[in-house]
Parts: structure tokens; sequence; C-alpha cells
């Protein structure tokens, strides 16, 4: 997971890099993105402000430059994985082994959205896991949501009737494969 998390990251910052660039510039020198006006019919900032004043600006303008950048990272480092009605069964199943995973339980920037009983979003520095069915229409189906994407797959079957016992979970058996198809083919 850590090498999908930081090939992600890389390549959203290659996709970002004139924002990342803009951002460096303007904390650099907030001078300029002050006193830059394309308007001549405008009064320039400096000439309303005494030395002081114009300097408390600049301070106050590098440090929204760089909590934009320090947001613009963060949203690059973070992956969201997307769910279809995930939040009633699925997250609830896994949520102890992912927050295990994903560290959840140490300290840092973790987030949390439960609902009754069901969870909306679990997320860290570096995923974000959230039910896609919170942002469709009521009634949306998995398989109306896969037409509307124009997706020629469909929803898979698991072939609960074959795995009886446990080892057989764990089994490397080739006619499992055989068996799995037979299954999903009767169905």
């Amino acid at each position: 997971m850590s090498e999908i998390s930081n090939k992600a990251y890389e390549l959203t910052r290659q996709k970002f890099a004139d924002a990342f660039h803009q951002l460096d510039a303007d904390i650099q020198n907030p001078y300029r993105a002050l006193l830059e006006d394309d308007d001549e019919d405008e009064y320039k900032l400096d000439a309303f402000l005494d030395d002081t004043e114009l300097l408390e600006e600049i301070e106050n303008q590098k440090t929204v430059y760089l909590k934009l950048k320090e947001e613009l990272d963060a949203y690059c480092r973070q992956i969201v994985v997307l769910g279809f009605n995930s939040a009633k069964y699925d997250m609830n199943l896994i949520k102890t082994h992912l927050a295990n995973t994903l560290n959840m339980h140490e300290s840092g920037q973790k987030f949390t959205v439960k609902r009754n009983n069901s969870y909306a979003c679990l997320a860290n520095e570096t995923f974000k896991f959230l039910d896609i069915t919170s942002y469709l229409a009521p009634g949306c189906s998995y398989a109306k949501f896969l037409k509307a994407y124009d997706v020629t797959e469909n929803k898979g079957f698991f072939p609960y009737e074959w795995f009886r016992q446990r080892r057989q979970v764990t089994s490397s058996d080739t006619t499992i494969s055989r068996t799995v198809l037979q299954l999903i083919k009767g169905m």
C-alpha cells in the first residue's frame, strides 16, 4: 500500500507542479503578489501602508501561501478509495484491520465519519475510504452506476458454497478454479 501511495503522490505532484511552482514563488516573494496590478486605475497597496504595515501584510500573505501549499500537499498525498454501499457492511467488517494497517491508532491526521452503524469515511494522511452511495441519488443500484459511466463489467460473484472448511480458503489446489467457475456458471 505504501508503494502505491508513494507513486500516486509522485504523479499527483507532477500534475499540480504549476500550482506548487506558483506557491513557491509567492512564498519567496509575497510582495510581488501584493503589488502587481494590471489595472492602472487601481491604487497600489504600498501607497497606503507605511513600512511596518507593509511588512506585516507581507508576512500575513506568506503565512497564507504556506498554509495553501501544506493543504495542497496533503491533498496530493491522500488517495481516495471508493466503495459501493461499503459504509453499512464492508467498512464495518474491515474497520479494525484497516485501522491497524493504516496506523489510525497512532497520533496524527486521522478522520472518521460515523453515521448510525455505518462508516461514511475512514481516513488518514495517505488514504481516504468513502462510500460512493453517499454522493448518489437514493435508489441508485450498482448496475445503474456502472451503466452511467459506460462500464461493461458486472458485479462479481463470490463462491461461498465452495468454502466450507478453513483449509479450502488457503488451498492452492488447481481444482479450485474449475470448481469456482462451475459454481459461477450455474448461477
